[in-house]
């Protein structure tokens, strides 16, 4: 089973996005899975649509924050369901299933978020266009703009505590997809661990604490999380039975990440 990983595509910076889709359909793959920012909320719908007539075998995929541009989290999310049901090859992870890719491995994910819990969120100077660009976070406010992004992580990990729990106990091997990487040794920016001013908007500890809690109570099995929006390539494990790959990006070049086997 191979199933190919892709992250950060940006296509809205991209001009020859359905060449890219093309070669991909060439790939001798058996799945796609895509751990968010694909374009907007106005416009990933319609890539997704278009990748799934050029690459006919599934695709799973969570949302990044940019797929929420333009638009409100919970209007994308609908949208995201909608087009899945017309489109059998769409799968949306955040909707909670357990995905069998072998008798061995389970894919799991949900979109995450950043949730200020590493590094100052006090202090750090940064403001992302998360905070004027997605409805639930256009407040007035720092701190209503920290209970936003709070709110969100935690409606994350609560739905990874659940999937994980029922994949880690029929499964040896649980992949989970996610935006915002959730453990800092992943969370880099020009070649080392983010700081203090980066942190609080690149990373979702609460997200990691639910996988470390979950996987600690199954020992038996292992957990490979697949993360993005850094745009910075990192590597860790983060426990025994827990390894973190964040992937590599740019704007206006698309690239696969991996390929696995299983």
């Amino acid at each position: 089973m191979r199933l190919v990983w892709l992250t950060d595509l940006h296509l809205p910076f991209v001009d020859y996005y359905e060449r890219f889709f093309e070669a991909l359909a060439a790939l001798p793959a058996d799945a796609l899975v895509i751990t968010g920012d694909i374009g907007d909320a106005d416009r990933t719908p319609a890539y997704l649509q278009t990748l799934a007539e050029h690459f006919e075998k599934p695709i799973y995929f969570v949302y990044g924050n940019h797929d929420f541009y333009h638009g409100s989290v919970e209007k994308a999310r609908a949208e995201a369901r909608l087009l899945c049901g017309s489109t059998p090859n769409l799968h949306y992870l955040s909707d909670g299933a357990v995905i069998e890719l072998t008798p061995q491995t389970a894919l799991i994910g949900h979109d995450g978020w950043a949730d200020g819990r590493f590094g100052n969120w006090a202090t750090s100077y940064l403001e992302l266009n998360d905070y004027y660009l997605i409805k639930e976070l256009a407040v007035r406010t720092k701190a209503e703009r920290l209970t936003g992004i709070q709110a969100l992580a935690a409606e994350s990990a609560d739905a990874i505590t659940a999937g994980l729990t029922q994949a880690m106990a029929r499964y040896a091997h649980v992949i989970v997809a996610t935006h915002v990487p959730p453990f800092r040794e992943v969370c880099w920016h020009q070649g080392k661990i983010g700081d203090d001013d980066g942190l609080p908007h690149f990373s979702s500890k609460v997200f990691g604490e639910a996988i470390l809690k979950v996987a600690a109570a199954h020992p038996e099995s292992r957990v490979t999380v697949l993360c993005g929006h850094t745009h910075s390539p990192a590597k860790a494990q983060i426990a025994p039975n827990v390894y973190a790959i964040a992937g590599e990006a740019e704007y206006g070049k698309t690239a696969v990440q991996e390929i696995f086997e299983y």
